[in-house]
């Protein structure tokens, strides 16, 4: 199962999660919190503000949490993983 077909799972049981037996029933802040870190897995390009000389002094922005990112991290600090693949 890819992580595109998980989330997709969890976001129909969280949408089915009262018809269920709430005895049994997965919280909803816990498939919320699934979703979030799986859609994170996903890589997202970065938006490039400044186009520098190298790596390091070119200034990027995180899709994900709006941050700036230095160099070519596989992950911003939020956890996003970064897509660097037109950069190359």
């Amino acid at each position: 199962m890819t992580v595109q077909e998980t989330i997709s799972e969890l976001k129909f049981a969280k949408d089915n999660a009262y018809s269920a037996d709430e005895a049994n029933c997965v919280p909803i802040v816990a498939i919320d919190m699934a979703i979030s870190a799986l859609e994170k897995q996903i890589p997202k390009k970065t938006k490039v503000l400044l186009k520098g000389t190298n790596d390091w002094n070119t200034k990027c922005v995180c899709q994900n949490c709006k941050g700036f990112i230095f160099g070519k991290p596989k992950y911003c600090e939020c956890g996003q993983a970064l897509d660097w693949s037109d950069e190359e």
